[in-house]
């Protein structure tokens, strides 16, 4: 008996044996919500769970092993080249030319537009690589590159269409006294009942909206700088919302002085610069939102800079009475102007401001 025969049979493949294909999966969702959502429940493709269990089964009827999945985390960018992941799939392509295909769930999860799908394929083409629809089968031949393209092209339309539709909505909510976008610090969204059903709403932060207040309060007065009123706001507890992505945490100084110049928070909503009455509550009166504007054009005129107050003990001090309660609350030295004009220096607890 030969050495031959002895080997293993799944160690040697036969003259006349297909090769092994392979193949790498585009997965991509427009939000980050449906990232976890289950193929069972999802039969639509909204999910990455469903999209991949129908690009495995695809490859699988292709006879390729899969060695590489992509996922692009809720992302609704217009083109490719605002999608990280894929140019990552592009250049894993380069570097690893044993790759046949590449499968997507749809050409509309991969392709926004039609330019970007028309290179891509001259692209995968040049590196003898085919790009799969696992939900479209468009053949072979010249027909199926026109379907393709034919798809690609009502893709577009109804991404654009869309885009129309959702500014058309926009407009017409802001005209309404709506809300446009995510709830601004100092508010929070809600779900009310209206009419019988259930709306989305905007409702007072009780957290947050009274040190908003007293933000426009301190600035108004003309005492303070931006930054000097954002360690005092910080001090007394003014934080942003936590989000999926972000813990909770002090403001930065851009965000404090677009708070303050913003005039949502006297009841007005701004939409593509214009001014609509909100049906939200104000949380400041519109006397000191304009005193506050006041303050802020004041200090921005040209050559008229903030001053900033040295001394060797500033940050060193700390409140006494603020600790006996518990609270952390620094003095900050403060050069206040009397009746007669004369300049006193003091340190004053930033609580007490």
């Amino acid at each position: 008996v030969s050495k031959q025969n002895l080997r293993p049979s799944h160690l040697h493949r036969p003259p006349d044996a297909t090769p092994q294909r392979n193949a790498v999966i585009y997965l991509r969702v427009s939000s980050k919500r449906q990232l976890e959502t289950t193929a069972d429940i999802d039969p639509e493709g909204n999910s990455i769970a469903t999209q991949r269990e129908v690009c495995l089964s695809k490859a699988d009827k292709l006879g390729a092993q899969v060695v590489r999945e992509f996922v692009e985390p809720g992302t609704s960018a217009q083109t490719i080249e605002k999608r990280p992941v894929f140019r990552e799939l592009l250049a894993y392509l380069v570097e690893n030319p044993s790759i046949d295909y590449v499968v997507i769930y749809m050409r509309s999860r991969a392709f926004r537009n039609l330019g970007d799908a028309v290179l891509t394929k001259r692209r995968l083409e040049r590196m003898q690589i085919k790009l799969v629809s696992a939900k479209e089968d468009f053949g072979e031949g010249i027909m199926a590159d026109a379907m393709e393209a034919v798809t690609d092209i009502i893709n577009e339309v109804q991404v654009r269409m869309s885009g129309e539709d959702i500014k058309v909505k926009m407009q017409h909510k802001a005209e309404r006294g709506g809300t446009p976008g995510r709830a601004k610090l100092g508010y929070k969204n809600v779900r009310i009942e209206h009419e019988g059903r259930q709306v989305n709403s905007i409702a007072l932060d009780d957290e947050r909206a009274p040190l908003v207040k007293q933000a426009f309060e301190l600035f108004a007065t003309g005492d303070y700088t931006v930054e000097r009123l954002l360690d005092t706001i910080t001090d007394l507890g003014l934080t942003t919302r936590a989000t999926r992505r972000f813990a909770s945490g002090p403001l930065s100084r851009s965000q404090l002085h677009r708070l303050l110049k913003d005039p949502y928070y006297k009841g007005v909503v701004t939409y593509k610069g214009e001014l609509y009455p909100g049906r939200h509550d104000a949380i400041v009166d519109a006397d000191l939102w304009d005193a506050a504007q006041r303050v802020m054009e004041r200090r921005s005129k040209h050559g008229q800079r903030d001053r900033v107050h040295y001394h060797y003990l500033k940050g060193m001090l700390f409140c006494d009475r603020c600790a006996r309660r518990g609270v952390e609350s620094r003095m900050i030295f403060v050069q206040a102007k009397g009746r007669s004009g004369q300049l006193y220096d003091y340190f004053a607890c930033r609580s007490r401001l």
